[in-house]
């Protein structure tokens, strides 16, 4: 409904995949090879797929599931036989995540010398099987004289029909690692350095970017959230004195957020962090597949998508704050605020079960800004520390069971340090994601062996 294609094939390359496909009522072919390396699968059924429609005279676009269009692409037109995506920093350099065909002659040798090259050449990659290929149709038609040294030069003779390639402007289609949309941007493939291990640091990238479309129910107006508030640009600063460059800090603020989200059914829209020069984003040190059993969550950007909002002016239908302080409850409603004292000889689970009751009375907010001014680094530091690998009774009395189940539960990636100063957001990618790879930080109820994963 974005790219505005007519006919859409997916191409399958393992049969649970196939079966999926075709339960969901979309045109799906299945051209896996069980006697192929995954990459081998992925890389030959580009070439063989394309031989075979211009074989057919039928033209094609073909894109990766990594292309996430903003625009529709019907103007994205072959004038001559192929037109083929750029990488944004290197207009020079083909991504063959998108490119448009006209099935003639000239597209018939092409993809039969990609094929032959592919089988001869297992181990290069089919970028620079294209590369090359279109490289050879062109010095073959234009008679310029081939590189002195070509280690990907084709094992093939010049073709009856040479190719002719036009190139899509880098910004119309963003192909990179760190992609920067711009208004003419039609559609963004997002990259990485390593090869694909899980889908999740891609759909996040992409999420953060704006440009990822989810279902009507990640974005339905009856859902409830619930996000930080009380830090500067609505995000955990660790530039102040209070709790400055402190990890357990950090860690404590996050579980305490995805506790009162548990408790309260809400969503929980991830809070940015602001670390010295930078803003980070969670997902590269907080491991998101341990969240799966407590809390819906959203990235941290959710509210700047207009697709997100209540209605064309509003974001949320209504607002609500909270602030839990170990003295008081701090609540404003529209341009009411009001204060409840809590007594000094309450215990803690006294006070949670006031915080609780205060949050719960907001329910019928869409969004609730919580503010979590209980904690300190003390408390942190407890949670982490002192109580990481034991159950002593200060451990019992001075922190919530609710909290220590969430806190047992989270996994993180880290190598010591606060945060990762290399992975800043205008630093991330796919290849920063730490779905799947973190590691429990506070000893899990009966395990005396390990903290691992």
């Amino acid at each position: 409904d974005i790219a505005r294609f007519d006919f859409v094939l997916v191409l399958s390359l393992d049969l649970e995949t196939f079966r999926a496909c075709v339960a969901k009522g979309y045109h799906c072919t299945f051209v896996g090879n069980k006697d192929t390396s995954l990459r081998g699968q992925v890389e030959g059924s580009k070439f063989r797929v394309s031989k075979w429609f211009v074989d057919n005279g039928i033209d094609f676009v073909f894109f990766e599931m990594d292309v996430w269009f903003i625009k529709s692409v019907r103007s994205l037109k072959p004038k001559l036989d192929m037109l083929v995506a750029t990488h944004q920093n290197n207009p020079r350099a083909i991504n063959i995540g998108y490119f448009a065909i006209r099935a003639n002659n000239a597209t018939r040798n092409f993809f039969q010398d990609c094929v032959a090259e592919a089988k001869m050449k297992p181990h290069f990659s089919d970028q620079k099987i294209f590369e090359a290929v279109s490289n050879w149709h062109r010095i073959c038609r234009t008679g310029e004289k081939e590189p002195s040294v070509w280690k990907y030069k084709p094992n093939t003779t010049c073709p009856k029909h040479s190719v002719y390639i036009d190139f899509i402007p880098p910004h119309t289609g963003v192909c990179s690692t760190h992609p920067i949309p711009t208004t003419e941007t039609l559609f963004v493939h997002t990259l990485g350095n390593t090869p694909l291990q899980s889908p999740n640091g891609k759909r996040m990238h992409a999420k953060e970017l704006g440009i990822w479309r989810g279902t009507r129910a990640y974005y339905a107006k009856s859902n409830k959230y619930l996000a930080l508030d009380g830090f500067v640009n609505n995000g955990i600063t660790l530039c102040q004195e209070e709790g400055y460059h402190q990890r357990f800090w950090l860690w404590t603020q996050l579980a305490v957020l995805i506790t009162f989200a548990k408790a309260s059914h809400r969503i929980l829209i991830l809070p940015k962090i602001i670390a010295d020069f930078f803003v980070f984003f969670p997902w590269t040190f907080l491991d998101l597949e341990s969240l799966h059993d407590l809390c819906d969550f959203r990235e941290t950007n959710f509210v700047s998508h207009r697709r997100a909002w209540y209605n064309n002016t509003h974001p949320f239908s209504s607002v609500a704050q909270i602030s839990l302080r170990d003295d008081a409850i701090g609540i404003a409603l529209d341009q009411t605020v009001s204060w409840y004292a809590l007594s000094p000889s309450f215990s803690v689970h006294e006070k949670w079960h006031h915080w609780a009751a205060a949050v719960n009375s907001l329910r019928e907010r869409q969004l609730l800004l919580l503010h979590p001014g209980f904690i300190t680094p003390g408390l942190a530091a407890k949670i982490f520390s002192v109580c990481s690998n034991s159950r002593k009774r200060e451990c019992v009395d001075d922190i919530h069971p609710a909290l220590f189940y969430v806190v047992e539960k989270l996994r993180f990636c880290d190598r010591g340090a606060y945060v990762d100063l290399a992975k800043h957001a205008s630093n991330t990618f796919q290849d920063t994601d730490c779905f799947g790879l973190g590691s429990h930080r506070v000893q899990r109820s009966g395990d005396t062996t390990t903290t691992k994963k």
